[in-house]
């Protein structure tokens, strides 16, 4: 008779990763590309690969950037791109600035913290609080975020970039 061979279990290797204070980079490498695509992508890509720590005011415009392409890959994802054009639309409109072709609005960066304010609904139940504090924190540093870009006598200490990218690295991953 023939005797079976005993089968041999797998050992699988515990999941290792690097904490936020083991990582140099916008975004650590652990961060899932599933749902990026095209220029979301490439933006993904670099922040995983700058190092804050090296080239600082390029990450602090990188937080930005990926921040803004972020958002609207998130809700093109969840179909609410159109309800955040809508909101932006209603927006200048309140605040008298003439919308001329509605049809090329682009919300900007306050537009968006203040339609995702607006609509805690858009990160469940669950996250709904844990991913508010985020985007006020990223509300909160869009000053200093537009400083280092705009202001050419604003110098911004690597703790601050730090900082920086800790308060939003919670609303990055989530929407990413």
């Amino acid at each position: 008779p023939l005797q079976k061979s005993p089968t041999r279990k797998v050992k699988t290797l515990p999941t290792r990763k690097a904490d936020h204070n083991q990582f140099g980079t916008v975004l650590p490498d652990d961060v899932d590309e599933l749902n990026c695509y095209d220029k979301h992508l490439a933006l993904v890509h670099e922040a995983k690969n700058l190092n804050l720590n090296v080239l600082t005011y390029s990450g602090m415009a990188l937080i930005r950037c990926l921040f803004e392409a972020t958002v609207v890959a998130y809700l093109d994802r969840h179909g609410k791109l159109s309800d955040l054009k809508q909101f932006a639309i209603e927006e200048r409109q309140k605040n008298g600035t003439a919308v001329v072709n509605e049809k090329n609005v682009v919300p900007d960066t306050d537009e968006m913290i203040a339609f995702l304010e607006k609509n805690p609904e858009i990160w469940g139940a669950v996250k709904q609080n844990h991913i508010r504090h985020s985007l006020r924190s990223m509300a909160a540093h869009k000053k200093l975020l537009n400083s280092a870009l705009h202001n050419p006598w604003q110098p911004i200490n690597k703790l601050e970039a730090f900082k920086i990218r800790e308060d939003v690295l919670p609303i990055l991953r989530h929407l990413i």
